[in-house]
């Protein structure tokens, strides 16, 4: 990590200005709705900038990301790290606990799958040719038996779309999972 040449501005809002000094890509959104869910009682009383570093933090493991040092992050900020990790503390207090990571890669697998059925529907790739093609569920290649013709591909469209939203619940946790979507 490179050594700041200034310190953020203390007018930007306090989470890109985190995730732009720690160059943090993924997950500013999310943090950013954390912050406002649930992060109100954090940045009263450790500030907005050890918040937003704690809300970035959080989101980052949730996401499966880098996770800044907090102590190189907190001298980067220019923040008391004390105050970081009690703000993290508090923020991670205010969420539920993500999912088991084999339910993730279970969710991932089915999403991989049933999206390869999708394109075979809308491109008229035979069953047959799935399971060749791409690592698919050998279950739904049985259950094709050989005729991708029978799936409406507006009900697997919706499939796929409630396997996305029940994969990012499993990954985040349901609050921070519902935060955001409120905060949409």
């Amino acid at each position: 990590m490179c050594a700041p040449t200034s310190r953020p501005s203390r007018t930007a809002d306090p989470v890109e200005a985190v995730a732009d000094r720690l160059s943090v890509s993924s997950g500013r959104e999310l943090a950013r709705s954390l912050l406002n869910g649930v992060g109100a009682e954090a940045v009263e009383r450790h500030g907005p900038f050890s918040a937003a570093l704690g809300a970035v933090r959080a989101v980052c493991r949730r996401l499966d990301a880098d996770v800044p040092e907090v102590y190189a992050a907190a001298s980067a900020l220019d923040v008391d790290p004390c105050d970081a990790v009690a703000a993290e503390q508090k923020l991670e207090s205010e969420l539920s606990p993500p999912g088991r990571r084999e339910d993730v890669e279970r969710l991932t697998e089915s999403i991989t799958t049933y999206a390869v059925l999708l394109d075979a529907l809308e491109n008229g790739v035979a069953a047959a040719d799935l399971s060749a093609s791409v690592d698919v569920d050998s279950e739904l290649v049985r259950r094709l038996d050989g005729n991708v013709t029978e799936f409406d591909p507006a009900a697997v469209r919706e499939h796929l779309t409630r396997l996305r939203a029940d994969r990012a619940m499993a990954q985040l946790g349901f609050r921070l999972y519902d935060v955001a979507r409120d905060d949409a």
